[in-house]
C-alpha cells in the first residue's frame, strides 16, 4: 500500500517562521521543513513553512492547523496555507540538482550517471525527509564538517533527517557516526541512504532525541545538529554533555531571531562560541566546552 501525505505550506515572515514551525510540528508529528522562499513580501524574505500529515488524519489535524494560523493572521497578516496531497511514489521520484560544497563535498541524486571524480560524492533519494544540501542551514553544515572533522572521530548526528550530514561524516573520515532523529519518516531515509552510500561500518541509526544511553558523557568528537532554535536551546545543556572537552558542537537552523537566544543558552550552560556563520537569515555556530566540568 502506497503511503500518503497532506502537504501544507505557509510563506512565512522570518519573525513567524518559529511560531508557525511550532504549530505544524504538533499536528504533523515533527514532519517539518523550512525552505528559503523565492517571494517576497513587502520587500521582507519569506520562508516557506512546510509540514506533512498523514493522509488518514489529515482532516481533524488540518482543522486545528487552520484554526491556530487564523490566529496568526488576526494578529498579524502572514498569508493563507496551501495544501496538496502528495504519495511516496512521488518523493521517491522527485529530482534535485547537483551541489557542490566546500572544497571537497558534491551531493548528487542517485540517478546521475556523470560526476565529478575529483569530489567525494554522497548520493541521495530525500524522501519524506528534507536536506540536499541546497538549503542555507545543511549547506554550512557541511562545510563546518569538512573544516573540523578529523579522521577517526565519533560524530553525533542529532536530527539527521535524510542522513545527508550522517554520509558526509563519514566519507570525510568518521569512524563511528550515530544518527538520531525522532521522527519514523526520517529514520527511514536516513537508512536508505546510508545503505546508499554503501556505508556498513560503525552506523548506529536510532529514533530517539538526547539524553540516550548510547551517547554518554563525554563521548562524542563531534556533534552536529541541524534543527530549531527552540529544540538547540531546550538540548544545549545535553550537547555539551554529550561532546569531549575537545569536542566541538555545531548547530544550525537559527534564523537571525533567535540567535541571540541561542547563544545565551550555550553560555549559561558553560559553552563558548568559537565561529559564527552566516547565509542570509540563517545562522551557523560552533561551540566548545568552557571545561570539562560541562
Amino acid at each position: 500500500m502506497v503511503e500518503k501525505w497532506l502537504e501544507i505550506s505557509i510563506d512565512a515572515p522570518n519573525e513567524f517562521v518559529e511560531p508557525v514551525c511550532q504549530i505544524f510540528s504538533k499536528y504533523s508529528n515533527d514532519k517539518i521543513a523550512i525552505i528559503e522562499s523565492p517571494i517576497k513580501n513587502y520587500g521582507l524574505n519569506l520562508q516557506t513553512v512546510k509540514c506533512w500529515i498523514d493522509y488518514s488524519s489529515s482532516n481533524a489535524s488540518l482543522e486545528l492547523i487552520d484554526i491556530s494560523i487564523k490566529l496568526i493572521n488576526y494578529l498579524h497578516p502572514i498569508g493563507e496555507i496551501k495544501k496538496k496531497f502528495v504519495d511516496e511514489n512521488m518523493w521517491n521520484k522527485q529530482e534535485f540538482s547537483s551541489i557542490s560544497i566546500g572544497k571537497k563535498l558534491m551531493i548528487i541524486p542517485n540517478s546521475i550517471s556523470n560526476y565529478d571524480e575529483s569530489k567525494i560524492l554522497i548520493p541521495l533519494i530525500p524522501g519524506l525527509a528534507f536536506g540536499t544540501g541546497h538549503h542555507p542551514t545543511t549547506r554550512m553544515c557541511l562545510e563546518s564538517l569538512e573544516n573540523n572533522l578529523n579522521k577517526d572521530d565519533s560524530v553525533l548526528d542529532l536530527g539527521s533527517g535524510s542522513g545527508i550530514l550522517s554520509i558526509a561524516s563519514f566519507m570525510l573520515g568518521a569512524s563511528k557516526v550515530i544518527s538520531m532523529d525522532i521522527d519514523d519518516d526520517s529514520i527511514k531515509s536516513t537508512r536508505r541512504n546510508i545503505s546508499l552510500a554503501n556505508i556498513k561500518q560503525n552506523t548506529l541509526i536510532l529514533k530517539s532525541s538526547l539524553p540516550n544511553v548510547n551517547v554518554p558523557c563525554s563521548s562524542q568528537d563531534i556533534i552536529v545538529a541541524n534543527i530549531s532554535s527552540e529544540i538547540i536551546i531546550s538540548l544545549s545543556k545535553m550537547l555539551l554533555h554529550a561532546v569531549k572537552s575537545t569536542g566541538l558542537v555545531i548547530v544550525s537552523g537559527i534564523l537571525d531571531e533567535k540567535i541571540s537566544d541561542v547563544i545565551k543558552s550555550f553560555c549559561n550552560n558553560g559553552g563558548r562560541i568559537i565561529n559564527q556563520k552566516k547565509i542570509n537569515d540563517w545562522n551557523l555556530l560552533e561551540v566548545k566546552k568552557n571545561n570539562e566540568d560541562t
